[in-house]
This record gives structure tokens, sequence and C-alpha cells, in this order.
């Protein structure tokens, strides 16, 4: 699956929502949220969550816990949030086990890795202005990860903008790791949403949906060689 090609000298804006799957790879989020979201439960419980988390970021169906319906969680987090609630975790409690999760994770930003294919998508002739949008908005962990990772400012952190206004300007190109209000908006207002859908839930109406940014980078194909790029 391709993107729209566009004219030889636009670039693509590109705005990354959240940091997931985005801009560093790994479970260690899930993981952390998985264990915070445990904490009201009984062992029996915490052992049912832990499953339902490694069944789905592992492929092993052997370890989903029978009468969880995980058919349309697109992400780790999604899956830990559903079986927390069909054990019992309010939302109250499954919030601030987010919460804490995302401070673990601001916490350990410097042993991160980037997402693979991340330094092939800053570098692509086609593409300008990166900038990533905090999910949740006061995420406490993206701007100490965004500055692990990538700290030489090539990407920025950035509100949610008018998408309309982003796309009368140039071509957008929103990407995330699940389909959303948020990228629904984006994508009726004219951009190309890409969806990095891991386990291949096919949800949504992206332009694109990879299994990780270096398959976007694949999809965006080679470009037009800019001065920036050339050597």
């Amino acid at each position: 699956m391709t993107l729209p090609p566009i004219v030889p000298d636009a670039r693509w804006a590109v705005w990354l929502l959240g940091v997931d799957g985005t801009v560093f790879s790994g479970d260690v989020a899930v993981q952390a949220f998985a264990r915070h979201a445990g904490t009201t439960l009984t062992d029996d419980g915490r052992r049912t969550l832990i499953a339902a988390m490694r069944g789905l970021l592992e492929r092993r169906r052997g370890l989903l816990p029978a009468g969880v319906d995980l058919a349309a969680a697109q992400n780790g987090h999604q899956a830990v949030a559903v079986t927390a609630h069909a054990l019992g975790v309010s939302d109250d409690d499954l919030a601030a086990a987010h919460r804490a999760a995302r401070i673990d994770l601001a916490r350990t930003a410097w042993m991160l890795d980037p997402a693979d294919g991340l330094a092939d998508l800053l570098a692509h002739p086609q593409v300008g202005p990166v900038h990533l949008v905090a999910d949740p908005p006061d995420d406490p962990a993206a701007p100490e990860v965004l500055a692990a990772v990538i700290p030489d400012g090539r990407v920025q952190l950035s509100a949610a903008p008018h998408w309309a206004t982003e796309t009368a300007v140039g071509p957008v190109l929103v990407v995330a790791d699940a389909w959303s209000a948020a990228t629904a908006e984006a994508g009726g207002a004219g951009a190309a949403v890409t969806v990095l859908d891991r386990f291949d839930r096919r949800v949504g109406a992206p332009e694109v949906t990879v299994r990780s940014l270096a398959d976007l980078v694949t999809a965006l194909g080679p470009g037009i060689p800019s001065e920036r790029t050339a050597p």
C-alpha cells in the first residue's frame, strides 16, 4: 500500500500522534500499565491480566483469557484496559494506573530505543517538518521520550493542530498506532492517515495501514532528492 503522490517540490508535514510505536520501540509502557492496573486485583486477577497482555503482544492465543474479547484491541494499552475492566478495575483506578505508567516511562526514557524506521522517515527527501502531539495531551512521558530518543530537535512537540488549516498549506501525513477520533478528524480534513496496525486489526479508514514506521518509509517510496538530503 502506498501513499498518494505529491508534487516533486512538496514535502509531507508529518504529525505523530503519541510516542508509543511512533517514537520508541518496545512494550515497556504497556507492561508498566498492566503492572499498575493490577494493583487492586487478586493474584488470579493479576495473572489473567498479564496473560491477556502477553497473549496479544506475543501473539500467543493460548494465553488469551476466556471471556475477555480482545478482537477490537488495536494495541497493548487497549488490551490491558479491556481486560482490567472485565476484571472489575474501576475507571478511576485505570486512569490512575495509566498515569503512573506514563510517569514510569518518563523516568526511564533514557533506556528507550528509537522506533524501527524512525531515522529513515526523518531523513526521507519528501518529509518536511515533523511534529509530535502528546496523547493524552498532558502525557508526562512525551517530552522526556522525545528528548531522549530524538535529541537533535528534528521533531517538535506541538499542540494538536487545526487539521483543515494544516491541509490547506500542503500535504499532511498523520501517523498513529490506533484509529481514533483524532485520526478520523484529521482524515476528514484531508490529511493522509497512516495507522501502525501491529496486530492487523484493520479498524477505521486510514489512507495507509502498515505494521511499523519502516513499512511506512517503504510506502512513501524513494521520493525526489532535495538539497537537504542530496550528498
